[in-house]
């Protein structure tokens, strides 16, 4: 298993890269707890990312984060506030009700990488294109797991179909 603090390290920076793209005003990485029944966060963007990084907040495995872990599948939410999975504290920390959410699986380093993290997208741009999310990912050293070049195809959010919803 990666080094904790490394893989938060490169967490942090995948965040702050994604952050100054401007694809997502907000959103998070998160990796399974050391006892595996949950997820925290590892690293955050957004008005209130410190109130998710401080707060010690666990996601349960039951949330679309969950299962998009648990699944090694990316999903896609147009409304998460409909959702029974959405877990809704972590719109109660930052103010933000979300609705459209992406949760898509990524692993550091080369394969047979061990730990998979979830990384969040919410309110993403609506035309964003998942294939520049894909550049940045594999520029910080991780790369995706079910999901990438064979299920994006060069297209945006229209290839939301080929995720769980």
């Amino acid at each position: 298993m990666p080094d904790p603090q490394a893989c938060g390290d490169a967490a942090s920076r995948l965040a702050a890269a994604l952050a100054a793209d401007g694809l997502s005003p907000h959103g998070a990485v998160l990796a399974p707890s050391a006892d595996g029944r949950g997820l925290e966060f590892r690293a955050a963007w957004g008005p209130a990312a410190a109130e998710l990084l401080q707060n010690l907040v666990r996601v349960p495995l039951q949330s679309i984060a969950g299962r998009a872990l648990k699944r090694k599948q990316g999903v896609f939410i147009n409304n998460a506030q409909t959702s029974r999975e959405h877990f809704h504290i972590t719109d109660r920390l930052t103010g933000v009700g979300t609705r459209r959410l992406f949760a898509l699986p990524i692993r550091i380093g080369r394969v047979g990488g061990r730990e998979t993290l979830v990384l969040e997208l919410m309110q993403p741009r609506r035309d964003i294109e998942l294939s520049r999310v894909l550049d940045v990912v594999l520029q910080h050293g991780f790369r995706p797991v079910g999901w990438g070049p064979d299920s994006l195809s060069g297209t945006g959010t229209r290839s939301a179909s080929r995720y769980s919803a």
